[in-house]
């Protein structure tokens, strides 16, 4: 064994001088080696067992990590022998190895998980890691029954499944933003739906083939699979019964009239969406709407329907041009994103339903003042306000009030925008009840109240912004990471101003160790604006030792 880790030691390293990357290494050492893959990772890197338990030890997040040499021969030996490694440690070695969790498993340890353990180890990706993993992606959407690809420099979304390597078959792309990638997999629905390729479908029958012994179950997975997307909607359609699965399928086919009950089922997979976005970012979430909107657009041309279910789809249809804006936006697809608002708006003018004009015409605010268009914000967040007046719902008006209060503070720069968000504040406590206000879930006081240090900033009260800051940070709870790590940075905005560089450092180092876990490229762009700020302290050593982090994390280059 040793003089095994020693030829593989020395062939992984000619390998990684010809910029192979870690996974291709670990791939031509499984030609000569009949270990596991957690092995095979521990070889490509070229690592002793007692090294990647020292660094196991340190990452892991409760710090009570006490793996040992021993436990982690047992983890390497198995199924063969020794022990499994749970669902978590998996994911720890996924970071170690700069791959996905998936990758470290074999089918057959793969199925040895339950759904639960899956929802961890599907999203574990880490591949962003390794300086030499291929930088190209493209994400094909469908609208019309057409293909698109997005435009060069623009992201796309690649997403987790059974960890072996897809690639679309056109529109490879580079992206400066993103910090390194992975090959994407998802399909849209329409065009597998016409002609599946065969790489996806190949990708998709083994994923299958990992977690469904049952033959007609997994033909009816691979059909809805498809139709929702490719693998990455595998994980969603966990969350449905068999009885559901086979409702929803012949409601597709055609087989059946869309009724009440299955597109209750289609809202369900919606809210997970909106879950998976919430703790993962966009990434996953993109190509899975992108066809599950492509699919409630086809059911909408059906003849057979009556008013009620009309208008219940085609309040999905809304949903989903809203969820897909915003994956948009978070990936910084500023056209694509404006396309699908748009879409939206068409949709809610079609429902007579001021509620999600209001909605729409706030987001279409919020991309703007990223962008740095504060008039053009100012125009939306009007119109926000004006359809939320018409709407008579207080959470609506709640949330243009927040949106205009940010724009207010962009071009006004005086206190009259915190007066403004006070009102949104106090108009959150009303109820929210009803489906039409389903949109707005993550509508809570805390949640608006955090928009108060943007508008201190800019109104120039940083003593004032500070305190709300920290207030803001040690009461915020399991408000979701995007929110929380663009306080932080606001935060360390206000920490440069203060010239307390060190703080400020420290700061931005811990919303950038998030970028790893979390796909928002809006939140990665964040963090360089933020690290730009420090740019007359760049010799500062604090400042170094943050930059040499940002390059490790591929968030910034190697020299800034």
């Amino acid at each position: 064994m040793r003089a095994t880790g020693f030829c593989s030691t020395a062939g992984g390293a000619a390998l990684r001088a010809d910029s192979f990357t870690f996974d291709q290494i670990a791939a031509v050492l499984a030609l000569d080696h009949s270990v596991s893959p957690l092995r095979l990772y521990r070889y490509a890197h070229g690592r002793t067992a007692s090294d990647v338990v020292l660094t196991y030890n340190d990452l892991d997040p409760a710090g009570t990590a006490a793996l040992r040499e021993a436990r982690l021969y047992d983890y390497e030996a198995w199924p063969q022998g020794g022990r499994r490694a749970s669902a978590g440690a998996i994911a720890i070695f996924a970071r170690i190895y700069q791959t996905t969790a998936r990758r470290l498993l074999s089918a057959e340890a793969y199925a040895s998980f339950g759904v639960l353990d899956r929802d961890l180890l599907d999203p574990a990706d880490h591949r962003h890691l390794d300086p030499h993993h291929l930088r190209r992606m493209s994400v094909p959407v469908v609208h019309d029954g057409s293909e698109t690809v997005f435009p060069r420099g623009q992201m796309s979304v690649p997403v987790v499944h059974d960890g072996l390597a897809t690639v679309f078959p056109r529109g490879q792309m580079s992206d400066p933003v993103l910090r390194g990638s992975m090959e994407a997999e998802a399909v849209p629905a329409r065009a597998l739906a016409v002609s599946p390729a065969p790489t996806h479908c190949a990708g998709l029958l083994r994923a299958l083939s990992a977690e469904e012994a049952d033959v007609r179950r997994r033909e009816l997975l691979f059909e809805l699979a498809l139709l929702l997307g490719g693998a990455p909607a595998l994980g969603l359609l966990r969350h449905l019964t068999p009885s559901e699965q086979e409702r929803l399928a012949a409601a597709t086919r055609h087989q059946k009239p869309v009724d009440g009950v299955t597109i209750g089922l289609l809202e369900r997979l919606t809210a997970k969406l909106w879950e998976m976005d919430e703790s993962m970012g966009p990434r996953q979430v993109l190509p899975v709407a992108e066809a599950k909107r492509a699919l409630v657009e086809d059911l909408l041309k059906q003849g057979s329907l009556t008013p009620a279910p009309r208008d219940r789809l085609l309040r999905l249809y809304w949903s989903l041009s809203h969820m897909t804006g915003w994956c948009h936006y978070d990936l910084m697809d500023y056209s694509g994103a404006a396309r699908r608002y748009s879409e939206g708006l068409a949709a809610a003018h079609e429902l007579g339903a001021p509620v999600l004009l209001a909605h729409l015409h706030g987001l279409l605010a919020d991309m703007a003042l990223y962008q740095g268009r504060p008039t053009v914000a100012m125009d939306h967040a009007f119109a926000a306000q004006g359809w939320a007046k018409n709407s008579g719902n207080r959470l609506q008006q709640a949330a243009a009030f927040s949106i205009f209060a940010r724009a207010l503070s962009s071009t006004r720069r005086d206190e009259e925008g915190l007066r403004v968000l006070d009102r949104a504040i106090e108009l959150t406590g009303g109820g929210r009840s009803g489906a039409e206000l389903r949109h707005l879930f993550w509508l809570e006081p805390s949640r608006i109240a955090c928009h108060a240090v943007f508008c201190l900033i800019k109104a120039g009260r940083f003593d004032r912004a500070m305190v709300e800051a920290e207030q803001k940070l040690a009461a915020m709870g399991s408000i979701s990471v995007r929110v929380r790590s663009i306080l932080r940075l606001e935060y360390a905005s206000v920490l440069v101003q203060k010239r307390e560089i060190p703080a400020a450092a420290a700061m931005i180092d811990k919303v950038a160790q998030t970028t790893t876990a979390h796909t928002s490229v809006r939140l990665v762009d964040s963090v360089r604006q933020a690290r730009a700020r420090l740019q007359p302290w760049a010799d500062n050593r604090h400042v170094r030792d943050l930059d040499e982090r940002l390059h490790a994390l591929s968030v910034v280059g190697q020299s800034h």
